[in-house]
């Protein structure tokens, strides 16, 4: 697990030091780099607190087939930190999480959650929960001291009223420390085929916290943004901030054409100049695509939709003519062209192939896009 990328890569310890103010500055987008943001918290005058209660709203889902964490970041009086949040996890299951580093005791919580010890960038102990959230609703992760060093997590959907515990850690101490982060985390950084070019769009708002029963709070001391900056925007409101990751690309998700099905890349290779051909959909990465703020239509498998040679394929990202495509009437046109993505001999068969064909506005040429949402 690696949070915070732009902060854990000095010792922890300083990390977890740094939270109450601002994160380390943003570099310049390079390959593996992917959007993300961070708002910092504060409460006045308070050196612990016995609960805090963070509410996070995802108001743009970025897709099923997206893999995006939004959290909030917390230290203990003792030193120790952790951290809570929701996730999309590349398919219709999510995940709501609740970790804890240098911890080795839990327990777990309502029916369906688990608890496990995870290892790599740190160790620690994190319990979770696969719970299907939904966009637009806000969703309240309150941690609160349960005496002798335990700190639970609950899980409250303010808009149903539905509720549910991920679980207990005991982490040592029975406060947690006055400054905090919320942050969106792309966490497909790992592979170095990401880009900002690959991501969708996303947009949630994160409500300042509030401790000791509700009688106090935080403060935002400060925002900031990773890399991406061109694409990402934090805008404080006071007692919130609205985090928008991925500004000029679409959210993930299907190309739909004739009969509903969809473009695929044929066999789900991620070999440049695999073919794309129609098919009925499935959901998978094959069939999920961004288009991108450039102009090119990504994969999910980090190729691009190209038709340089007359025929559409799944290639290496070059930004060339043959990758460059505009939302037309209901079509995708290829602009050096002229041309549309168009289903091969007018069919709707299972792996017809697509190509570049003069515009005529027929159904095998008519295509529904993944959502581009403004700014």
């Amino acid at each position: 697990m690696r949070l915070l990328r732009t902060v854990l890569t000095v010792p922890l310890a300083l990390a977890l030091a740094l939270l109450a103010f601002v994160l380390v500055p943003a570099v310049p987008a390079q390959a593996g780099d992917t959007p993300g943001s961070y708002s910092n918290f504060s409460f006045d005058g308070v050196s612990g607190l016995s609960d805090v209660a963070y509410t996070i709203t995802v108001t743009q889902d970025p897709g099923a087939q997206s893999q995006v964490y939004w959290s909030n970041q917390v230290s203990f009086t003792n030193g120790r930190g952790g951290y809570a949040g929701m996730q999309t996890n590349a398919g219709p299951d999510r995940l709501f999480l609740f970790s804890v580093w240098d911890a080795t005791e839990y327990r777990v919580g309502s029916a369906g959650s688990f608890c496990q010890r995870f290892g790599g960038e740190g160790e620690g102990v994190s319990c979770r929960m696969w719970h299907t959230w939904t966009a637009g609703h806000s969703y309240r992760f309150h941690y609160r001291a349960e005496g002798d060093g335990w700190i639970g997590l609950t899980v409250t959907d303010t808009t149903s009223g539905a509720s549910f515990k991920l679980g207990g850690i005991r982490v040592g101490a029975d406060q947690l420390s006055p400054g905090s982060v919320s942050w969106v985390e792309y966490y497909r950084w790992s592979d170095a085929r990401s880009s900002c070019a690959s991501e969708p769009y996303s947009r949630a708002r994160f409500d300042a916290p509030t401790g000791n029963n509700g009688t106090l709070r935080a403060r935002i001391s400060s925002t900031s943004e990773s890399t991406c900056q061109d694409m990402v925007t934090v805008t404080n409101g006071g007692d919130h901030s609205v985090h928008t990751n991925g500004v000029g690309n679409s959210v993930m998700g299907p190309l739909t054409g004739v009969d509903g099905k969809c473009a695929d890349v044929e066999g789900g290779s991620g070999t440049s100049g695999t073919p794309v051909v129609l098919y009925g959909c499935t959901g998978g990465a094959n069939q999920t695509w961004v288009l991108a703020y450039d102009g090119t239509v990504r994969s999910k498998l980090f190729t691009c939709l190209d038709a340089g040679s007359g025929a559409a394929t799944a290639a290496t990202c070059t930004g060339s003519a043959g990758q460059k495509w505009t939302v037309q009437n209901g079509g995708l046109v290829n602009p050096s062209t002229g041309r549309c993505l168009d289903v091969e001999g007018g069919g709707s068969a299972d792996g017809a192939r697509l190509i570049l064909y003069a515009c005529h506005g027929g159904a095998n040429q008519k295509w529904a896009t993944p959502v581009r949402p403004s700014a």
